[in-house]
C-alpha cells in the first residue's frame, strides 16, 4: 500500500497482486496502456476521494483485474468533480 504509485519503481511490488505498483515501473511506456476514458460516480466529496485516490486506485484496479489511473488537466490536477 505505502509503495503503490508513490513514483519509485519497486520491483518486489510489480506484480499483479501488487497492481503492478500503480505503473511506477513503467512510466514512459503508453504503448501498454489503453486508449479511452472510463467515467466513474461514487458517493464521495472530491476531497474525501483525493484523501485516499491511491487506496482507491488501487482497490479498483484489483477489481477490474488491470491498471486505472484519474486523468489529469493541463495544470496537472486530478480531473475529480462534484455530482
Amino acid at each position: 500500500k505505502d509503495h503503490f504509485h508513490n513514483g519509485i519503481c519497486d520491483r518486489s511490488c510489480y506484480t499483479e497482486a501488487c497492481g503492478w505498483d500503480g505503473l511506477d515501473c513503467s512510466p514512459n511506456d503508453p504503448s501498454s496502456l489503453a486508449g479511452g476514458t472510463l467515467i466513474i460516480v461514487v458517493r464521495l466529496q472530491p476531497e474525501e476521494l483525493l484523501g485516499d485516490l491511491n487506496g482507491f486506485l488501487r482497490f479498483l484496479g484489483a477489481l477490474l483485474h488491470t491498471n486505472v489511473q484519474v486523468m489529469l488537466n493541463s495544470n496537472k490536477e486530478p480531473m475529480v468533480f462534484p455530482y
